[in-house]
């Protein structure tokens, strides 16, 4: 994916509703989410994302997700890196990683990077990949910084 504004955009447009806040690139200034709401067409160029890496998800937003899948009784598990996160009840197991998300029912694989998951996510305020442009690559672009 190019780095155009209308790209830039796009992203920005997934996380509309999320927690993140937008930053100008020659400022410190945090915009609110309601300013942001009204300020994604105006400079664009000089804007990003601060997200937080998948790493920082919370206990709490991990069992809000699991309870929005409709994941019942479910124990969390992180990896020794954090990226990693293994969700499990007694039916579902739902890895998610950096780059990926995947769900099991009783050992077999169900769904891959499952969108609505992704959305969730990005709810928190998490980076997520994006059209096949990866966090790091969003990161290179300077559209996202990751706190």
């Amino acid at each position: 994916m190019e780095n155009t504004l209308e790209n830039k955009a796009g992203l920005f447009a997934q996380y509309i509703m999320a927690e993140p806040v937008c930053q100008t690139s020659n400022s410190d200034g945090i915009l609110s989410q309601a300013t942001y709401h009204l300020n994604i067409k105006h400079g664009l160029e000089k804007r990003y994302l601060l997200l937080k890496p998948i790493s920082s998800i919370t206990d709490e937003e991990l069992l809000k997700l699991c309870s929005i899948i409709g994941l019942v009784n479910s124990s969390v598990y992180r990896g020794g890196n954090k990226d990693e996160i293994l969700v499990k009840d007694d039916s579902y197991s739902l890895i998610i990683d950096k780059g990926s998300i995947m769900m099991y029912y009783r050992g077999k694989l169900v769904n891959d990077d499952d969108v609505a998951i992704n959305d969730i996510l990005r709810s928190f305020g998490i980076a997520r990949d994006w059209m096949n442009l990866s966090v790091d690559q969003q990161i290179g672009y300077g559209w996202i910084k990751l706190l």
